[in-house]
C-alpha cells in the first residue's frame, strides 16, 4: 500500500472528503482555508508514521495505532474539561 491510498481511503469516509484539503498526492500541506484542524491532524498522523518498506496488514495496523491514541487523547480532555463546570439539572431534566 502506498501512502497516497493511504490518505485516500481514510478521505474517503471522513466528512467531504476534507483530508484531501491537506494533501497534494505526495505531501501533507498546510492549508490555512482548509478550516478542519482535525482533518489535518489525521493526515499528518498518517504521513508521520507511515513506513513504506511495512506491508500493507503492518501500515494498518499502525495507523490504526496512532488513531486510537489520539481519540484516547481526546476523550481524556473532553473527560478533564467537563469535570471544570458542573451544571446543576433542572428537576425538569432541562439543565439551563
Amino acid at each position: 500500500m502506498k501512502l497516497t491510498e493511504l490518505i485516500h481511503r481514510a478521505a474517503a469516509v471522513y466528512p467531504d472528503a476534507q483530508l484531501l484539503a491537506y494533501w497534494d498526492g505526495e505531501r501533507v500541506v498546510h492549508n490555512p482555508a482548509g478550516d478542519d484542524t482535525l482533518a489535518e491532524f489525521i493526515v499528518r498522523e498518517l504521513c508521520a508514521t507511515f513506513d513504506a518498506q511495512a506491508d500493507t496488514p503492518e501500515q494498518i495496523a499502525e495507523a490504526l495505532r496512532v488513531l486510537r491514541k489520539a481519540v484516547g487523547d481526546l476523550e481524556s480532555v473532553i473527560a478533564g474539561v467537563s469535570t471544570i463546570v458542573k451544571r446543576p439539572v433542572a428537576s425538569g431534566g432541562s439543565s439551563r
